[in-house]
């Protein structure tokens, strides 16, 4: 369900407060403090994807028809020796899933993660993530050119701050894709 004007303009305004602070010590780091957090980030997206690339057995389960084109069904479950060394890693060691990646072109089409064992979050204090947690993203081909998401679906039991529990179910839908041609012209400027 769309948001109303109103709750669209409360959201703009959390968003604009949010982003503001970003935006001034964006401005004010000098070029070498902006290049150490880039390469800091990098750094980091390297080691998380270390953690993935090692933290899971992957098999291939066998080809299904996904939209009427076929695709390779991966299976993979974490491997319960491995030692992340990134706090994604340690969340992603109770998480498993299935993966359809479309034969022709090697895109994914549609992943489904589960929770399968319990996931702390603060020692549990401030929230725990249950079992049985989900979370599938499908995305399509439009005009045999490009993919995009079509539908995310969550469904989650989350317990806060050891009192509240929050049981919810969320699906995303995506719809009306439209194709546009933009005139593009670069300008660059001499500091």
């Amino acid at each position: 369900m769309p948001l109303t004007p109103v709750e669209l303009q409360k959201e703009d305004q959390e968003f604009q407060k949010r982003k503001e602070p970003i935006e001034r010590k964006l401005k004010q780091a000098t070029p070498a403090e902006r290049e150490k957090t880039r390469a800091d980030r990098l750094k980091h997206e390297e080691e998380v994807l270390d953690d993935v690339f090692g933290l899971y057995d992957v098999e291939m389960v066998g080809r299904e028809m996904l939209d009427g084109r076929p695709a390779i069904l991966l299976s993979f479950r974490p491997r319960q020796t491995f030692k992340p060394k990134t706090e994604e890693g340690q969340r992603m060691l109770h998480v498993a899933g299935r993966a359809w990646i479309n034969e022709n072109d090697h895109e994914l089409a549609r992943v489904h993660l589960e929770v399968i064992d319990p996931i702390s979050i603060g020692l549990g204090i401030l929230a725990k993530l249950q079992k049985g947690a989900t979370i599938e993203y499908e995305r399509r081909q439009f005009n045999d050119e490009i993919w995009l998401p079509v539908r995310i679906e969550i469904a989650f039991n989350l317990r806060l701050l050891l009192v509240k529990g929050l049981n919810k179910r969320q699906i995303i839908e995506y719809s009306d894709h439209k194709k546009y041609s933009v005139d593009t012209i670069l300008k660059f400027t001499e500091h």
